[in-house]
């Protein structure tokens, strides 16, 4: 475990709210408390609460960790992102989207809601991810579609295993009341393609959300989507450089739900957040990260990932945006005014410096004139 506190002060949602032995975030969705919590007295804390890794890939295939990286969890909605890009991969983008939108809603990620069109907003929640889950190769049967999910997932994971608990997958289908109301609506709306099932889709979707991973198979994933959809350990190309730019944009905009405004704001970069503490952050052309903390706000997210993201953007200044600043003396942001001053200054000095070359090379050649005028006086 990491000893450092990264906590910004906000550690309630997760844990405010319990009842028979589970927990509920302010949206109503409720998650089942390990064993190990439920035998412990209310008031504490569960044991694995303040477990803790990061692991990092770049796109050259440098690796680094700390913490728990060894501790397998589910991916949970962290396996939106892929939904949506094995979907485009089979059936391209412009199908994909006659199904799911591309706007943020600004609401929660189970909320039960769909867009003027009666389509899903767009697939980072629960409601796209459905719909995407019934996009990706729906001619196989069920079983072979999900051999197929995992072995998309391994590609981009440089061939590294992805694990399954059917524990997870039990708990959340016993506990799924939203999403079956997600898809009853949808089925009312007229929001799936003819034929399809609804209960197979989300089937689909929860089987992905049950998928165990740790922190330094998301970070190698990440780096995937980071490197133009190829693998940085195998050099294998897993998604076309179209999808992956489309699955960026989508996790920049809509990402982290009802949080991705602030996030865009504070962090700036693609990323997608998971209620069991799951967080992947992507760096384009740069690195992935993947940060495993399972204390989560009432947003469903990361308390120590966000926070351990804003730090590392603070040092860095990794994001798309932050070109548009530039380090002054002792690593402070200069103003647009204080910039506009030091390239003046540097462009005088330039000058400055044009105009005395100029007159060192007019002495030189006077000097070189009067050496020649002295010679020829001497041959005379």
């Amino acid at each position: 475990m990491v000893d450092e506190d990264l906590s910004d002060g906000d550690d309630d949602g997760y844990y405010s709210k319990k009842r028979n032995g589970k927990v509920t975030t302010e949206n109503g969705d409720e998650r089942r408390v390990r064993s190990e919590a439920t035998r412990s007295h209310a008031t504490s804390k569960p044991p694995w609460e303040d477990e803790f890794a990061v692991s990092i890939c770049s796109v050259d295939g440098q690796m680094f960790s700390l913490g728990d990286t060894d501790r397998f969890f589910s991916i949970q909605s962290c396996i939106a992102p892929f939904l949506y890009a094995f979907a485009c991969e089979n059936r391209g983008i412009k199908e994909v989207h006659k199904w799911v939108g591309t706007e943020a809603s600004g609401l929660s990620y189970n909320q039960i809601s769909l867009n003027n069109h009666d389509m899903p907003h767009n697939p980072m929640i629960n409601a796209g991810a459905i719909q995407c889950a019934g996009l990706f190769k729906p001619q196989l049967p069920a079983a072979s579609r999900f051999r197929d999910l995992i072995h998309e997932l391994e590609n981009l994971a440089g061939g590294q295993k992805i694990g399954f608990s059917q524990d997870t997958y039990l708990d959340e289908f016993e506990s799924s009341w939203r999403n079956f109301a997600i898809i009853h609506y949808m089925k009312a709306s007229n929001s799936f393609p003819v034929g399809t099932n609804s209960e197979d889709c989300l089937d689909m979707f929860l089987q992905g959300c049950s998928l165990e991973v740790n922190t330094q198979i998301m970070s190698i994933i990440s780096a995937s989507l980071a490197n133009k959809g190829v693998c940085p350990i195998t050099n294998l190309q897993c998604l076309s450089p179209w999808v992956v730019k489309n699955t960026l944009s989508l996790m920049f905009n809509c990402g982290m739900s009802d949080y991705s405004g602030e996030w865009s704001v504070e962090v700036g970069l693609p990323a997608k957040g998971a209620i069991s503490g799951l967080l992947i952050v992507v760096i384009p052309n740069l690195l992935g990260i993947a940060i495993y903390s399972p204390r989560v706000d009432q947003k469903g997210n990361s308390i120590r990932g966000i926070e351990l993201s804003k730090r590392i953007m603070r040092k860095y200044r990794l994001g798309p945006f932050d070109q548009l600043l530039h380090k002054g003396i002792g690593g402070k942001v200069t103003t647009a005014g204080e910039m506009n001053r030091k390239l003046m200054t540097n462009n005088n000095n330039n000058n400055n410096n044009n105009n005395n070359n100029n007159n060192n090379n007019n002495n030189n050649n006077n000097n070189n004139n009067n050496k020649s005028h002295n010679n020829h006086k001497g041959e005379r």
